[in-house]
Formats: structure tokens, sequence, C-alpha cells
């Protein structure tokens, strides 16, 4: 979906916001004609806070780090625009978060491409009543680099990504 978090208060939406790729003339998979899933999304009726914070916990708790942290709506408060609330983690794995969902030795092997694939973001934004808690799926850049033989690692740092969103959204209270 393309979201109307992002847009400024008082202008406009643009052709396309609130569609899925498909629907606005977008992208789709490569000889299916399905659409695209850019990414894997959850909803909740928590507050924003309440979810960035939940999914503060369960990247921790995933054996994740957070790089960096993207406060989209401070930074354009800051240069005059309004908007929803919007937060972007960027987040790393380490060797033990991958030998939990069966992947070991990504990093003590040396594989370099696993390097494509970090960092992972983690977005957390307010849409209409809810709050939307999503995740880039790393499984994508298979389709854009098809013979850098990324598939295994893509789809286990995938699982781990697709852990951290639902136990914040589901498993709230077995966060610390």
């Amino acid at each position: 979906m393309v979201s109307s978090a992002m847009m400024p208060a008082g202008v406009p939406g643009a052709k396309g916001v609130g569609l899925s790729m498909a629907e606005a003339g977008g992208a789709i998979t490569p000889g299916e004609g399905a659409p695209v899933e850019y990414d894997y999304r959850r909803e909740t009726s928590i507050t924003f806070g309440e979810a960035a914070l939940a999914v503060e916990r369960s990247i921790a708790l995933h054996g994740f780090a957070v790089r960096a942290i993207h406060d989209i709506q401070a930074t354009l408060a800051a240069k005059g625009f309004q908007i929803k609330p919007i937060r972007i983690y960027e987040v790393e794995g380490s060797p033990a978060a991958f030998a939990s969902v069966g992947v070991p030795g990504i990093w003590p092997s040396g594989d370099s491409r696993f390097a494509t694939l970090m960092p992972c973001r983690i977005n957390v934004f307010v849409e209409g009543d809810a709050v939307a808690v999503t995740a880039l799926r790393p499984t994508l850049l298979c389709q854009v680099y098809p013979d850098a033989g990324l598939d295994a690692l893509a789809e286990a740092v995938e699982a781990c990504v697709i852990e951290i969103v639902d136990d914040a959204v589901d498993d709230l209270s077995r966060l610390p």
C-alpha cells in the first residue's frame, strides 16, 4: 500500500495513494501477473508510542540491534511539515539471531553477500484509526539480483524480521 501517512497536512494525495501497487499501475511479479508484496504488514489498535516500544523490545528479544532510528515526523516538523507519526528502524541481526531460525554460521562463514540484505527496515506509522508495523521483505532483493544466489539468506532474514513484527503486534505481554 502507498500510505498517505507521509503526506504533509493540507496537501492532496497523489494518484495511487492508498492503493496497492497493482491498482496504482505499479510493478507486478514477473511472469505471474500478481501484485508484488513489498512489505510484511500488521496492524494494531495500540497507540503509536506503545507500538514503537513493542517493536524496540521485539528487536532486542530476537537478537537484533538497532543501527538507526529515523523519526520522520520530527524531521519534517523541523522543516515546517506536519505529518502523522512514522518511525523507521534500521536493524541488523547477529549470528545467534539467524541460528535461532535454523541458519547457523551466516557471519562466521564470511559470506559477504549477507551484507547486501542489511540493514533491514521496520516501520511503525499511523494510518487511519490503526497503527501499522511493516517491514520491507528482504526476498525482494532476490528479484532485483536473481543471479546473486541470495535466496536462502534472504528467506532466513525475512523469517526473522517477520517474527519481530509478529511478536511486537501479537505478544506484547511476553515482551520485557
